[in-house]
């Protein structure tokens, strides 16, 4: 076991990156370790239609493993594999796992109930957020007598006169069109301050959960409770300790008030006596 624990190893001691206290019990009894999926990043390019997105079922037969989460999207895992493996999926999804652990799936489907994964590792790019879905060629064609063509569009190939529709370009989050009719130039732009502005309101999760007043919105992917509460225990051996009961003691950013007045120190076994104010750079005495 390393002596500093990295973030894959820390999640192998967590529910990460699935909510804490999800049901990780299939109806087949196999129980799914913290162990074996380490990270997550599921990427959608349509609406979700189930929300928190969740794990479905794992599925083993020939050798291969599948996770199948929401909406379809799979991970496939060939049961020979070890170590950290870094494995892509549907629309460019994305699972990190532990393949030692992969044996232990049953062969067959054991299916998970309410197996919620962290709302802050789920993407939906959909409708504005698509950007250009697609392009084709304006029916005005031109012709010198010989070929059809039409002007100022960087073609590989020439265009034939059955090649016909339109190029119609949409807006959409941070993304503009500018049409420079004069030079026959169309700029586009990415930018927070192009497009359709990226309001409070699109979000990636549930509407429910959306805020733009509050300073923090989710811890590790958890949102507070229904009263807009975080409520922050100590596990074995943590100590959380409030600044504000603390001596005061100062420093240049902090001017005006104590450094400490909004702070929460965390730490192993930690005792209010083992904080004291910084020194100096050139402490008179000691």
């Amino acid at each position: 076991m390393p002596s500093v624990l990295e973030f894959l190893d820390e999640n192998g001691f967590r529910s990460y990156p699935f909510l804490t206290n999800t049901n990780k019990t299939a109806d087949s009894g196999y129980v799914l370790p913290n162990s074996l999926i380490l990270d997550l990043n599921l990427m959608y390019t349509s609406t979700l239609s189930v929300f928190p997105t969740n794990l479905m079922y794992t599925s083993s037969s020939g050798g291969i493993i599948s996770f199948v989460f929401s909406d379809s999207i799979t991970f496939s895992v060939n049961l020979s594999l070890t170590g950290i493996q870094y494995i892509s999926g549907t629309n460019g999804s994305q699972i990190t796992i532990n393949a030692d652990f992969l044996s232990g799936i049953p062969t067959g489907v054991s299916n998970f109930t309410n197996l919620y994964v962290e709302p802050s590792l789920v993407h939906e790019f959909s409708n504005d957020w698509q950007g250009v879905t697609s392009l084709s060629v304006e029916t005005n064609y031109i012709s010198d007598g010989l070929f059809f063509y039409s002007p100022q569009l960087p073609l590989s190939t020439q265009v034939s006169p059955n090649l016909v529709g339109n190029i119609e370009f949409y807006e959409g989050y941070n993304f503009g069109i500018d049409f420079d009719t004069t030079n026959n130039k169309i700029d586009l732009s990415i930018g927070n301050s192009y497009g359709i502005p990226l309001s409070c309101s699109d979000q990636f999760i549930d509407p429910e959960l959306t805020d733009c007043s509050e300073i923090v919105s989710f811890i590790n992917g958890v949102p507070p409770d229904s009263t807009g509460t975080y409520n922050i225990s100590g596990g074995v051996n943590i100590n959380l300790i409030l600044g504000s009961t603390l001596s005061p003691f100062y420093d240049s950013i902090n001017v005006g008030e104590p450094a400490n007045t909004h702070s929460l120190f965390i730490g192993l076994s930690l005792l209010p006596s083992d904080l004291c104010a910084p020194l100096a750079a050139l402490p008179a005495s000691f």
